[in-house]
């Protein structure tokens, strides 16, 4: 039978227990192959009778009691806790669950748009379960601030990625590839650019949410154009601006209309859901290379081909990954493969979504200068443009 919560008096500090973590190769914005350690998998553990500080117990409190059953341990998979908190629960039952608990702390109108893009996760989570292949976490509990799902196979592929033999590294690019196959041919609304919202099988398309609040939409946008142009606008409102950066804005918005001008065929045109958080820790991979999970859906989109259509994030060395760019790829300033290796395995993808679907081969290769333009208006700590040529 569930009982109160057995959490020790609240500490005044928390206190964050961080192992030593194993080593992995990646490469530095040089080209140099360096040792470093991995992604934490815990960055916290915790069991019954040991002290838990806010706002961690809060959290798991809420989580007990909406589920009726005492946590058995529990270890903390993130430390950023503006939006939520990610906990890895087992339960009472010998249940293990992915938690995330929408964070307490937002003004009203900002936990508003939070419990919305939590409807939104959850829904297109559910809903991709339903009409896709593409992997992602079963929801089993959802209220109104926190989801219970699986806890998905496979390790993030920024852990393991760059130790791998090449061989390796092609399958679970490949492997990717066919999931973004997948979501390229999927059934959403068309002419319409935000976050995708299902309820059930109805599909709904809202203002589009983002990771920088600055950056979030006010409306649904109709036209490529008008989401471009919208971009640009929000980067000029990005404060501050050097004298350098406002120059760049203007040289990019001037790149704008040929950008578009180049992709105005309506398979360029045609509306798919996005991944917009793809990043190294948000993809799972087995141990032969298969892809084994995406998951984080807090922010996805629905966005025009020529922008869906893309590279993985780890082996590009372009835009706004690119090192004379001075913000790098992961952790900032290290990517997971060589630079001849990268680029052998974009050619693989390319040759892959080729053989499979020529309008992803087409709006992925044509469409390459106006996604740098896209990444570059996106990241306003990318203060100059680095004018090269895809």
């Amino acid at each position: 039978m569930y009982q109160q919560p057995l959490l020790s008096p609240k500490p005044p500090v928390l206190f964050l227990r961080r192992h030593t973590m194993p080593l992995c190769t990646y490469w530095d914005r040089d080209g140099n192959e360096v040792r470093l350690e991995t992604y934490p998998s815990s960055f916290l553990h915790w069991v019954p009778g040991e002290t838990l500080n806010e706002p961690y117990r809060a959290a798991l409190e809420r989580v007990e009691a909406a589920l009726s059953i005492n946590a058995r341990q529990m270890d903390v998979r993130g430390l950023d806790t503006s939006r939520s908190l990610v906990l890895d629960i087992e339960f009472a039952d010998g249940a293990r669950r992915i938690v995330r608990v929408l964070s307490d702390h937002p003004a009203p109108r900002d936990m508003k748009r939070a419990r919305k893009r939590f409807e939104c996760e959850v829904g297109v989570m559910r809903w991709l379960r339903k009409h896709s292949s593409v992997p992602v976490p079963k929801i089993y509990n959802f209220g109104a601030t926190f989801v219970a799902m699986e806890r998905m196979p496979g390790e993030c592929i920024l852990n393991v990625f760059g130790d791998w033999p090449y061989s390796m590294k092609e399958r679970a690019v490949l492997s990717y590839a066919e999931h973004a196959l997948a979501l390229f041919r999927l059934d959403v609304p068309q002419g319409r650019i935000g976050t995708l919202c299902p309820a059930g099988d109805a599909l709904d398309v809202t203002p589009r949410a983002v990771i920088r609040e600055s950056y979030c939409a006010d409306k649904v946008y109709a036209t490529l154009e008008d989401f471009a142009h919208a971009l640009v606008e929000q980067r000029r409102r990005a404060a501050p601006l050097s004298p350098g950066t406002s120059a760049a804005i203007d040289r990019v918005a001037a790149l704008l209309p040929e950008a578009c001008s180049r992709v105005a065929e309506s398979p360029f045109r045609r509306s798919i859901l996005v991944h917009d958080d793809l990043n190294e820790t948000n993809v799972l991979v087995g141990a032969q290379g298969e892809v084994a999970g995406i998951v984080d859906w807090e922010f996805h989109s629905v966005l025009p081909a020529v922008l869906a259509a893309q590279y993985p994030r780890w082996i590009r060395y372009d835009g706004a990954l690119d090192p004379r760019e001075g913000a790098g790829g992961t952790m900032a300033k290290y990517w997971l493969a060589s630079p001849g290796d990268a680029a052998r395995l974009r050619d693989a993808f390319a040759q892959y979504v080729k053989d499979r679907d020529a309008e992803y081969w087409r709006a992925l290769v044509e469409g390459e200068r106006l996604r740098q333009i896209v990444d570059w208006l996106s990241d306003p700590e990318l203060e100059e443009w680095a004018d090269c040529e895809p």
